[in-house]
């Protein structure tokens, strides 16, 4: 059960980095992870059917893929953070309570119907500015609305 667990942590994370490795272009590498992931897969799977009587491993299969998908976003995060480091790029947070407060701001103020994730990046930027004020005066944050 435990193993079952542990293969689908590991087949389900390796997905994501088979992903990652896809948009980046680095094919040789998401050929080498989509032979592992799909390799750890079938055994998992093989392992479930073989004893579907058992509940446990039904369970420890699909706790492993959501402890997977966890692991993946977690990876993800920190290749994405080195990405943005080593371009001297910038990121910020926007809780989903900011982003519902600046789209309910834009619609009230400018009458503007905006999806509340869209306006992330405008919290972004106005956090950015609030610590370190921007040398020029125009800037252009891309918002995307929706029919009122």
């Amino acid at each position: 059960m435990l193993l079952i667990f542990v293969a689908r942590v590991v087949d389900v994370s390796l997905g994501t980095l088979r992903i990652i490795c896809i948009t980046r272009g680095y094919r040789k590498l998401s050929v080498l992870f989509a032979f592992l992931e799909i390799t750890i897969c079938v055994y998992s799977i093989t392992s479930v059917v073989r004893y579907l009587d058992r509940f446990a491993n039904v369970a420890a299969y699909a706790a492993g893929f959501a402890a997977g998908n966890w692991v993946g976003m977690w990876i993800e995060q920190k290749l994405a953070l080195e990405a943005i480091r080593q371009s001297g790029g910038l990121a910020g947070h926007a809780s989903d309570k900011n982003m519902l407060h600046y789209s309910r701001i834009l619609r009230d103020r400018e009458g503007l119907s905006v999806l509340p994730a869209s306006t992330a990046g405008l919290i972004a930027m106005l956090d950015r500015h609030r610590q370190q004020s921007f040398n020029n005066d125009r800037y252009v944050v891309v918002i995307t609305g929706r029919k009122a």
